[in-house]
């Protein structure tokens, strides 16, 4: 149970990762959408980060 828990929440911090620099790199250009996308990349991140953090004290 608990390596199901890790390998999805794994799966889920990698999926915000990619998804967040993908979307990065598609507007990045638009003066428009530069400062949200950067900012959304940066939070994106904090979570992952956060995340592994997490799963480092719990042990995983």
């Amino acid at each position: 149970m608990l390596k199901k828990a890790k390998e999805f929440a794994t799966e889920a911090i990698d999926t915000v990762a990619e998804k967040a620099n993908k979307a990065y790199h598609l507007v990045k250009e638009n003066p428009k959408c530069k400062e949200c996308t950067t900012k959304a990349k940066e939070t994106a991140s904090d979570v992952v980060e956060k995340a592994g953090e997490a799963l480092e004290e719990g042990g995983w």
